[in-house]
């Protein structure tokens, strides 16, 4: 399938990244300014705190509850935005999934970053920690757990997210058992001459 970016001539290409990247630093350089002005607003005398509204109080408590009960995942590895979905969920709120009518865009990017490249990033001993704390389905969550879907004629109930939610659940508890099972039978299939047949290994 060819992409957008596939399609445009090399040239165009590289303007456009040019663009993008000085859009980006502008952008940057005056978010990093208003928050600086907020902030010495925020602590100088001249600001009075006022009543917060309804919405604004239910906010902030919902903040402070989430700063208390995030676990202390790795910014930047997988799993994480799992849990917040999952979080949001075991609350009881709503998850919306508005993929159908919001342009979501997210920068290309490499993954030189991280020594081990994108290997390092999705399997690393930091995304294996970040894994752990998702303790295998019961603490993850994706956008098919979503209670709702919002299309273009407005906000729909997705039914589907129990039967996602009961599968997951499902397959937790069969896993276990599935493997006990072939411990249990591994001698058995060994007599019977039932083992697997080994793959010639690709590794070096």
């Amino acid at each position: 399938m060819q992409t957008r970016e596939d399609a445009m001539p090399r040239r165009e290409m590289r303007a456009a990244r040019y663009l993008s990247s000085r859009i980006n630093t502008q952008v940057n350089n005056e978010d990093r300014w208003l928050c600086s002005r907020v902030q010495r607003g925020l602590a100088s005398g001249s600001y009075r705190p006022g009543p917060l509204s309804r919405l604004e109080r239910w906010m902030l408590e919902f903040h402070d509850l989430l700063r208390e009960r995030i676990p202390e995942f790795v910014i930047g590895r997988p799993g994480w935005d799992n849990w917040l979905l999952w979080f949001a969920r075991s609350t009881g709120a709503s998850l919306i999934d508005a993929s159908a009518v919001v342009c979501a865009v997210h920068q290309n990017h490499d993954y030189g970053y991280h020594p081990e490249g994108e290997t390092g990033v999705w399997q690393g001993e930091e995304a294996q920690e970040n894994y752990k704390l998702l303790e295998g389905h019961r603490k993850f969550a994706t956008l098919e757990n979503a209670t709702h879907i919002l299309r273009a004629d407005g906000l729909h109930p997705n039914y589907r997210h129990w039967l996602v939610q009961s599968r997951r659940r499902t397959s937790d508890y069969l896993s276990p058992l599935w493997f006990r099972f072939l411990d249990f039978t591994r001698p058995i299939r060994h007599r019977l001459n039932l083992r697997r047949r080994s793959t010639p290994s690709t590794r070096p």
